[in-house]
């Protein structure tokens, strides 16, 4: 959509120009001919898709249909008029002295017109003088209402979205189709310890011990480097995204070092004593399994030695678990 946006902008500013620059060369030829707008020049404004106002002293003199259907009005209403009377007071200081802010500006400056109806717009207005001995001047006005809109709802979508990624707990990450990150939330600053202005730019490999291959992936358990080279154990999932002719892919990161802690702890507490970290019987038992399936396969004899350590009750009821443990 951003694309697309920036595609239309540039098609009309380049509309714009080619227009500004055919009826400037056509004014000048015609005025070299008459003071006076001779009725071909009358149908060259009207022919135009642009609004053409030819003014004198900022009072209408010749206004094109176009001219007619931007202001809201009727030539008879028009004629005559100030051309400051339909720009927006915020933008009059552009009609001021005959339009001096804008002659010979080679590009179109935006401003706010309003029509006989009170309804505002956004335009693009120039203006050039007659080249002759006459104070004519040539007014254009382009109606960029609809990509004024629309410019404003793209950065409106885009604040959503950077709120979005701002608030999310999880790091995004955006790179593009060479692996050159173009998002960096704030989530995957405070894990990975990097402002994103150290990061934009650079490949998403080189925030991971391990190498990333893959360009779609549910989960992807890797190990990712801190901006102090310390490690933390992450899992990544990988999404690919066709935007116009462009491959973006988008790694939702999680640190899942509290994770790992509770599961070791978890498996450890399975199979060790509570008390005395010493292996227990759901261990003993799993590993003598492995131990008889070891045995049976290569044929080698197993033994197990089992013995009984005298007086550790005794300890235990006199001196207590701990004391019994060190023992």
């Amino acid at each position: 959509m951003f694309d697309l946006i920036i595609t239309l902008s540039i098609t009309v500013i380049a509309a714009a120009l080619a227009t500004f620059a055919a009826m400037r060369l056509w004014f000048r030829w015609h005025s070299r001919k008459s003071a006076a707008h001779p009725p071909a020049l009358r149908m060259a404004l009207d022919m135009s898709r642009e609004a053409l106002i030819a003014c004198r002293d900022d009072r209408i003199l010749h206004i094109n249909t176009a001219g007619l259907r931007l202001l809201g009005e009727n030539a008879a209403s028009a004629i005559g008029q100030t051309v400051t009377n339909y720009i927006h007071p915020d933008y009059q200081v552009l009609c001021a002295d005959s339009f001096e802010a804008l002659l010979d500006e080679e590009t179109a400056t935006p401003a706010k017109l309003v029509q006989s109806s009170g309804r505002v717009l956004d335009v693009q207005i120039t203006a050039w003088r007659s080249p002759d001995e006459t104070a004519d001047v040539l007014v254009s006005l382009r109606d960029i209402s609809d990509l004024m809109r629309a410019n404003h709802n793209v950065a409106a979508q885009l604040k959503r979205l950077n709120s979005i990624l701002d608030t999310a707990l999880d790091a995004i990450i955006v790179s593009d189709q060479n692996g050159l990150i173009e998002t960096f939330n704030n989530a995957a600053s405070a894990m990975f310890g990097f402002d994103p202005r150290e990061v934009l730019g650079k490949p998403l490999g080189t925030l991971f011990v391990d190498p990333v291959l893959a360009r779609t992936a549910s989960a992807m358990a890797l190990t990712a480097r801190r901006k102090d080279g310390s490690t933390f154990p992450a899992e990544m999932s990988l999404s690919a995204c066709q935007l116009d002719d462009r491959l973006l892919s988008t790694a939702l990161i999680r640190d899942v070092t509290e994770r790992r802690m509770i599961e070791n702890h978890l498996a450890h507490a399975a199979t060790h004593d509570s008390l005395t970290s010493l292996p227990n019987r759901n261990l003993l038992l799993e590993r003598l399994q492995a131990a008889i399936a070891g045995s049976a396969r290569s044929g080698k004899i197993l033994a197990l030695w089992f013995f009984d350590l005298n007086g550790i009750k005794t300890v235990n009821d006199v001196m207590g678990h701990a004391a019994a443990t060190s023992c």
